[in-house]
């Protein structure tokens, strides 16, 4: 039988700034996660419904060295979503543009989900400064929420 999770968007937690909820899997295992917001015109979150998540070779991550359990390079995507391609879940803390010392202006997400322990307002590194609402340990996060699924796919449902 095919594993199953659930990402309830908490709507007192959405806002301009992101689209924050909990994630919780089949065998009970939590997280938060974020998305770019609601309204926004490019790259909006992943639509309400139930959608297959299934282990993919990413090139950005891949260039990245990613590893989380997976192998490298390798990653959750939502397959099947009309007119939208690469929504992963991958490690990131902001879904508002941010400004680095190693990175121009960017997103950290273009649609993609991060999970992360908690919703917190979160410095961004220096030269930006800013202090932004976003998923505090992500990285940890998706280890551990790569690990509960231990690579199989799942059904993922957005409400």
């Amino acid at each position: 039988m095919m594993r199953t999770a659930r990402f309830d968007i908490d709507q007192s937690l959405s806002r301009e700034d992101g689209t924050f909820g909990l994630y919780t899997s089949d065998s009970g295992f939590k997280t938060m996660m974020g998305a770019r917001p609601q309204g926004a015109a490019i790259h909006p979150p992943p639509p309400a419904g139930t959608w297959l998540v299934k282990v993919v070779q990413s090139p950005e991550w891949y260039a990245r060295g990613s590893n989380f359990g997976l192998g490298r390079g390798m990653v959750y995507e939502l397959q099947g979503l009309p007119g939208r391609s690469h929504i992963q879940i991958h490690p990131g803390n902001w879904m508002v543009p941010i400004h680095t010392a190693t990175e121009a202006e960017h997103y950290q997400t273009l649609g993609c989900l991060l999970p992360g322990a908690q919703v917190a307002t979160i410095e961004v590194p220096a030269p930006d400064g800013r202090m932004l609402r976003g998923v505090t340990s992500s990285q940890a996060a998706v280890k551990a929420l790569y690990a509960d699924m231990r690579g199989e796919p799942f059904m993922l449902t957005i409400r």
